[in-house]
């Protein structure tokens, strides 16, 4: 029974079957470790076909089908549903799409009994052949950073994707937490409330997990819509930390304010009528030296064009 269990690792779950699969037989095979798949694919590629012939080797597995709401949605109804079942371990984050890494077990038997609201761990880049890249770059900089500094605001407030962690779930429902039911980035706000309301925290530098840049996935196909929804989502959560008085928080998520705009203004050219807002809001010479890589790109585009 889930409520028995140490640890409930969440997959939400769209189309990807095959993938899913995979990332299935990376999660560790230890008892009193659980699965959750949240579906929400078409009839044709539901999660059940990629448990065909698959041998749980983990303590449980659970299915439950949603309506395709996006993802902040289909978070949110894992969480309900742990709630639910009276829920009292660790959460552990996956993408469909992603997989364990094999030390990943070392790292599940070396915390199941630990107390800290928040472990955090180290996470590798690959493309889809396999092939290293340093898209999670950011993560290996933070953890260096508080094991060398012994300071874990960055990663308290600027690790936005949800994985690559352990969550006690008793931090989640003590302090209300949920996903804005948002399109994309709906982990921004979800992971900085995570790192405000925690107390104790751990790091840990081995390596837990392996984010795959898939091509066709949400964060491969960004237009400028789903640019627009970043920018809000990394607006909104400096926006609260700001109201909570949180200066480090404010201090780590403002550069994802000016990332996010400035990853707007590359898709969409009116998203530079909100620079006056990213300029009251963040600090004043890092949105100007945002606004002059803007600019810069605007006049390399015209120079290509002529």
């Amino acid at each position: 029974m889930l409520s028995f269990c140490k640890y409930c690792v969440v997959i939400p779950h769209r189309n990807v079957h095959v993938l899913l699969r995979k990332c299935l037989e990376s999660v560790p095979k230890l008892p009193y470790v659980h699965v959750l798949v949240v579906d929400n694919s078409d009839a044709d590629k539901k999660a059940e076909l990629a448990l065909q012939g698959f041998a749980c080797g983990f303590g449980g597995l659970t299915v439950i089908e949603r309506e395709p709401r996006g993802v902040g949605y289909i978070r949110n109804e894992a969480l309900l549903y742990l709630r639910e079942q009276h829920f009292s371990g660790k959460l552990v984050f996956a993408d469909a799409d992603d997989y364990f890494t094999p030390q990943a077990a070392d790292c599940f038997e070396r915390f199941k009994d630990d107390d800290s609201d928040l472990v955090w761990f180290g996470v590798e880049g690959c493309d889809e052949q396999g092939n290293a890249t340093n898209n999670a770059v950011f993560i290996k900089r933070n953890l260096k950073v508080c094991v060398d500094e012994n300071d874990d605001a960055a990663l308290r407030f600027n690790s936005g994707p949800v994985w690559g962690k352990f969550i006690d779930f008793g931090l989640i429902e003590r302090n209300d937490i949920w996903f804005p039911e948002i399109e994309s980035c709906e982990d921004t706000l979800f992971s900085a409330c995570l790192g405000y309301y925690a107390h104790k925290t751990l790091a840990c530098p081995t390596t837990l997990y392996v984010y795959v840049q898939r091509s066709g996935s949400l964060v491969m196909t960004i237009d400028a819509r789903k640019a627009r929804i970043g920018f809000e989502a990394a607006y909104d959560t400096t926006c609260w930390l700001k109201e909570k008085g949180s200066a480090k928080g404010y201090y780590w998520t403002q550069y994802n304010v000016i990332w996010h705009w400035m990853n707007w203004c590359q898709k969409d050219s009116k998203a530079w009528k909100c620079f006056p807002k990213v300029y009251r809001l963040c600090d004043k010479r890092s949105a100007g030296q945002g606004a002059a890589i803007v600019v810069k790109r605007k006049v390399k585009a015209v120079l290509k064009k002529s």
